[in-house]
């Protein structure tokens, strides 16, 4: 489980970017993938106690570097402010990867 472990979130979030760049997205796909970055940017949001903003829906091609900028910030903040006491958020975040995940797979 990624709530306990930053490095494990890190790899995770590694193989996912290099596997949306490969695929073409749309449709439900890309909904997915776009709610997986407003997870990461929510989760990012809530460790460092500011106020959740809206990822914009910037187009399909996008969602790859949506992804990886949102990640790297949740890492960043994840750095900055132990996740303790925040796994709910982190799980969320857990559960769109895996999503994603099986998407990638289907």
């Amino acid at each position: 489980m990624i709530s306990n472990d930053a490095a494990g979130l890190a790899r995770e979030l590694d193989l996912v970017g290099r596997d949306l760049r490969r695929r073409r997205l749309g449709g439900a796909d890309a909904g997915t993938v776009h709610r997986l970055a407003q997870a990461l940017a929510d989760a990012a949001a809530d460790a460092r106690g500011e106020p959740r903003r809206p990822v914009p829906r910037l187009g399909d091609h996008a969602l790859p570097d949506q992804v990886a900028v949102t990640g790297r910030d949740l890492l960043d903040a994840l750095a900055e402010h132990p996740a303790e006491g925040r796994p709910a958020e982190l799980d969320a975040v857990a559960a769109v990867l895996a999503e994603v995940r099986r998407g990638a797979r289907g």
